[in-house]
């Protein structure tokens, strides 16, 4: 097949899959902070076999998710978390957001599904390379029988990018899925961080404080709150008072 000087030069784009977690409720005043955190990886295989050949070495089959970690499960987490260290490949990106900041009746309506797509594009814009394509994995979020979030995603990122750029977008129960659980283990760590900031933890967790220090140590970071980003981390603290614009820590690869 003779291919043409346009075709031979046109970049090839790889699939990327992101697996999308979240912590917090938007319309829970008490939950001052919201955010929404994805593991990103070509090769989620490099990433599922591992830890599930690691699961089933050590008998361990509780979901790994910050909420749940105690002095028991701390070293089967910790090496769970080392799998997703060493995969040069894998990335964990994150956008955190302080509800005081956004005023959600003026710029939403108090539609709180327009908040969670408008902070889905953001995050996801924010992290997709000029030749890739994403594939979408979300935690399973309730919602209203005629939410069409799958489909929103899609086109507000496509519209944006002026290119096919999320191929498909779907929700999954994240107790099937270790890599939906890996998210949110490390955005449950970023968010207690802002939680400790703003002194919002009456008794902090001894466990969950050495279990943040060492994940900071491990991601090369030294604040959650500060947004940090690196090889393996980009993670935005959003405190705008104004409606989430696609805006920085874009990346290029």
């Amino acid at each position: 097949m003779n291919l043409t000087k346009k075709q031979i030069l046109k970049p090839v784009c790889k699939t990327t899959v992101c697996f999308l977690d979240e912590t917090g409720v938007l319309n829970r005043p008490e939950d001052r902070f919201f955010g929404l955190g994805i593991i990103k990886t070509g090769r989620p295989e490099a990433l599922y076999n591992p830890i599930q050949y690691l699961r089933d070495k050590s008998g361990f089959y509780d979901e790994v998710k910050w909420k749940n970690l105690s002095n028991k499960n701390y070293s089967i987490i910790m090496e769970i978390l080392k799998i997703f260290i060493k995969n040069v490949e894998a990335k964990f990106a994150a956008v955190l957001l302080d509800k005081h900041h956004l005023d959600f009746q003026t710029y939403f309506a108090n539609n709180f599904w327009k908040v969670y797509e408008s902070f889905t594009v953001l995050l996801l814009h924010g992290n997709i390379g000029k030749n890739e394509n994403l594939v979408v994995l979300a935690d399973y979020y309730p919602s209203p029988k005629d939410n069409r979030f799958e489909q929103n995603i899609k086109r507000r990122v496509n519209r944006i990018l002026g290119r096919k750029a999320v191929v498909t977008v779907c929700r999954l129960n994240s107790k099937t899925n270790d890599l939906l659980q890996l998210a949110d283990l490390l955005l449950g760590a970023a968010a207690y961080e802002l939680k400790l900031k703003h002194k919002l933890i009456d008794s902090p967790s001894k466990i969950k404080a050495k279990a943040l220090e060492k994940i900071k140590r491990m991601l090369e970071i030294k604040d959650f709150t500060k947004s940090p980003r690196n090889r393996k981390v980009n993670v935005l603290l959003f405190e705008g008072n104004k409606k989430p614009q696609i805006m920085g820590h874009t990346t290029n690869t």
